[in-house]
């Protein structure tokens, strides 16, 4: 069993995981990390568990959270039900700040290769525990605990729980020219790219001493995107352009225009 401490190391293979604090892993645990390692199996991917160490409470509210084991032997036991990864993070007020749409976005993806996560129905995470079920794309399971009683998790598609997740507006940015007012009397090349999880498309506008001069719009797919647009035999005249970033959920924004 591969076990990682630092928040900045990588993982290479995709997971599937759960997140939580696991102490002494009992029967409830070990439901969710028989779902965890089943689903990791299906896909051919690894499975990992996270947790954090020392428990929350006690870095946020000084709160001595007595501990069936300590963290040494929760790994052992971690390692005996056949995780392939765990993530052991030091959980510390900087951590605690991270937004849910980052902890998702820079921590399970980014550092973690994520594609599907399990978890319990009381589950949390983010700054002030804002990210929860209600406020992720996650379909439902059950799972039937020694008692019979039922124990129900959620599966959880990250790709799905970004999409959810993601109210911003595309981040747009003006490659060239350099400045978005420019004098021209030839042909020109305008560059501009955005960044957004949904990127739908960029819009370029250009303006002149009249109004709007040409308006053209590409469809674009990815993260990340940009592209370039042609005007050929533009007058001489002072002229400012810009481009419009436009995601699936019609969120959309203008690049910021206070270049010098």
């Amino acid at each position: 069993m591969k076990v990682i401490f630092d928040p900045e190391e990588p993982i290479e293979n995709s997971t599937s995981a759960t997140i939580g604090n696991f102490d002494g892993v009992h029967v409830g645990h070990k439901k969710i990390l028989s779902a965890v390692k089943e689903e990791a199996k299906q896909q051919g991917i690894s499975s990992c568990v996270i947790t954090f160490h020392p428990h929350p409470q006690k870095v946020l509210q000084n709160i001595d959270i007595p501990l069936l084991v300590p963290i040494r032997e929760r790994l052992k036991l971690l390692e005996k039900e056949g995780v392939d990864v765990v993530a052991c993070y030091t959980f510390t007020k900087d951590i605690a700040k991270i937004s849910a749409q980052d902890f998702v976005t820079d921590i399970l993806i980014g550092k973690l290769n994520l594609k599907h996560l399990i978890v319990g129905p009381d589950f949390s995470f983010g700054r002030k525990r804002e990210g929860n079920l209600d406020l992720l794309n996650n379909t439902g399971k059950v799972l039937d605990d020694s008692l019979g009683s039922g124990l129900n998790y959620s599966r959880i598609d990250i790709y799905s729980a970004i999409l959810s997740l993601d109210v911003d507006a595309p981040n747009v940015t003006l490659v060239s020219p350099t400045h978005n007012k420019v004098n021209l009397t030839v042909n020109q090349t305008f560059v501009c790219n955005a960044t957004d999880w949904q990127l739908a498309n960029l819009t370029f506008k250009i303006w002149n001493s009249t109004g709007l001069y040409s308006n053209e719009t590409k469809n674009l797919t990815g993260i990340e995107n940009g592209t370039s647009f042609n005007l050929t035999d533009m007058g001489e005249d002072s002229y400012s352009w810009n481009c419009l970033g436009v995601d699936s959920e019609g969120n959309s924004d203008y690049a910021l225009t206070n270049y010098s």
